[in-house]
């Protein structure tokens, strides 16, 4: 069985499809991702842009074509991350987006998104047992969570995402700069410090990132050597290792190991933020993992009857 997700940001959006077999084992696979770029007129002025917002849909639109040449449209569906909620107009862009598609949207709440996430990378890492902390780096935030499997004991929620991050260092179509490193790490390190603090009151044996910018991550990692390809980890001196190669690296560099240019541009910021997480929550080992809120939307989907909503969810129409 199979379901595909289309997930909407500001900044983003990801078609991923799942499936789960008979034997209970649940895959997934993206598709296709669109850039749509709406963050920067939610930062300047509050809410996504006319133009923006129009362009935002004619891609979704695209995707959706995609998709429904994939699934069912009774197993296509719809969700918008809490960062779109981010937006003064969210709602209007919202409504657009469901008479352009003819799709329902269902607009996660930051608890949600933080939950589905963290259940998307505790199934990529079902080797993972006991307390971990799962840290999903999206474009605009990154959402933190704590807990045992299925239970979930604290979530928090830092203004820090990645696309943020290079927005606020003026990179523009290019990567950070190797001078800013540093202040982007104390940058973290203080913005995040508090949800740390009360993250590690519960303790932890593991901690996970995830998100697309993780993968693009986990990919050249692997390709400069520096991650345990078995687990998929990397450890503290190893990571801050990489950082200080990923942030010299050339485009060229990365193009030998596959790795486009757009996915190259968010490497270095990347390592340095989850350097600088690992430092605050004490991690000597780093599980990476490359799902998001789609992904866990498509595992709750295939996993229990599609008339139950996901707990929390503000929703206008049922995944």
């Amino acid at each position: 069985m199979e379901t595909c997700i289309l997930e909407i940001g500001v900044e983003r959006a990801r078609l991923v499809c799942g499936a789960l077999d008979r034997a209970g084992n649940f895959t997934t696979r993206t598709l296709e991702t669109a850039t749509l770029g709406a963050g920067v007129t939610v930062d300047e002025v509050g809410g996504i842009g006319r133009t923006e917002g129009a362009e935002a849909i004619a891609k979704l639109g695209r995707l959706v074509e995609l998709g429904r040449a994939h699934a069912p449209a009774s197993d296509l569906h719809v969700i918008a991350v809490d960062s779109l909620g981010g937006a003064s107009n969210a709602r209007a862009f919202v409504r657009g987006v469901e008479r352009r598609l003819g799709l329902a949207v269902t607009v996660l709440s930051p608890r949600e998104t933080v939950r589905l996430a963290y259940a998307a990378a505790r199934a990529e890492a079902p080797s993972v047992s006991g307390q971990a902390i799962v840290a999903h780096l999206g474009d605009t935030a990154v959402d933190f969570a704590s807990g045992t499997r299925a239970t979930l004991d604290v979530e928090a929620t830092v203004s820090i995402g990645i696309e943020r991050l290079l927005r606020a260092y003026e990179t523009g179509p290019d990567p950070l700069l190797p001078e800013d490193a540093g202040a982007l790490f104390s940058l973290v390190r203080l913005t995040a410090g508090p949800a740390a603090k009360r993250l590690r009151a519960w303790g932890a044996e593991s901690f996970l990132v995830a998100s697309e910018h993780v993968a693009s991550l986990r990919v050249a990692a692997s390709a400069f050597g520096f991650v345990d390809t078995r687990t998929q980890s990397i450890d503290r001196l190893s990571l801050h290792a990489f950082a200080s190669e990923a942030l010299n690296a050339t485009s060229v560099d990365f193009a030998r190991s596959g790795i486009t240019r757009r996915r190259a541009r968010s490497i270095g910021a990347t390592a340095v933020v989850v350097d600088a997480l690992s430092d605050l929550l004490g991690a000597r080992q780093v599980r990476l993992a490359a799902t998001g809120p789609a992904e866990g939307a498509a595992l709750e989907i295939l996993a229990r009857p599609l008339d139950r909503l996901a707990a929390g969810a503000e929703s206008r129409g049922r995944y």
